[in-house]
């Protein structure tokens, strides 16, 4: 069965003409239609005007629709003389299949094996979010964002929350997390609408955000775990997303950590 997919199909009027020339061919009658933008309001609306079209034209013809957004690739160099093209795309967390799942499970795993870190009893916060990338259909960076009120001092704080940041070991040191935090920086500028992204993070890794433009701006925080506020020492980074001033004071996050 043939499935034709749109990406960014808020764009109705172009959306809607081409499905009707799909109609017209009859090896395609019964093909399935996938939807796919950031926007789900528009989104929605686009599926059922293309469930309208199938039911007009009688056709058996299937449509799903995915609340996701695929950037431009980046060319990647992962050994001397050869480049590979990595594919981001920002998928809803709650429109991830089983499969996928199971994958970036498997990233998180092999990233962080053997690194010895301390065991961390905290709870974490799901995710909005999941910016994935890949080589030649291969997930092999991955990353994931939430939005969140934080307070920071007595002011309330609109962030953007990013944790997660992991490679395959395969092809780490080669700039794919940095090509990925780069994006996901502009996602959360343009698409989430946010003023800061912010992230926790190991003393280590300080000087990785810090040469992507992120700031250290304390070195603990609160956050709040079966209803009993809770703090935890560790570097805690933003990144500024518009013309906004980082205020000042204790930093809050009003939920899980991430």
């Amino acid at each position: 069965m043939t499935k034709i997919t749109f990406i960014g199909a808020r764009s109705l009027g172009f959306t809607s003409e081409l499905v009707r020339d799909i109609l017209t061919f009859p090896l395609l009658g019964d093909a399935t239609i996938s939807l796919m933008d950031i926007n789900a309001e528009r989104l929605e609306f686009s599926k059922r005007v293309v469930e309208k079209l199938f039911k007009a034209g009688n056709r058996p013809a299937k449509v799903e629709a995915t609340q996701r957004a695929v950037k431009n690739s980046s060319m990647i160099e992962y050994e001397e003389g050869m480049v590979a093209l990595l594919q981001i795309e920002f998928v809803r967390t709650s429109q991830l299949s089983q499969d996928i799942q199971k994958i970036i499970d498997q990233v998180d795993q092999l990233a962080f094996d053997g690194l010895g870190a301390e065991e961390n009893t905290n709870e974490w916060s799901s995710s909005d979010w999941m910016v994935l990338g890949r080589v030649e259909e291969e997930l092999v960076t991955q990353l994931c964002l939430l939005s969140r009120e934080i307070r920071v001092g007595d002011v309330p704080v609109v962030i953007g929350g990013v944790g997660g940041v992991a490679t395959h070991p395969a092809w780490q040191g080669h700039g794919l997390a940095s090509t990925l935090m780069r994006a996901a920086a502009q996602f959360m500028r343009t698409d989430m609408n946010v003023p800061f992204g912010l992230l926790i993070c190991a003393q280590k890794t300080q000087p990785f955000y810090a040469r992507l433009g992120w700031q250290t701006v304390a070195e603990e925080l609160w956050f709040t775990e079966h209803e009993q506020r809770r703090t935890m020492q560790t570097p805690v980074m933003v990144i500024p997303l518009s013309d906004q001033n980082w205020p000042e004071g204790e930093i809050d996050l009003c939920g899980l950590p991430w």
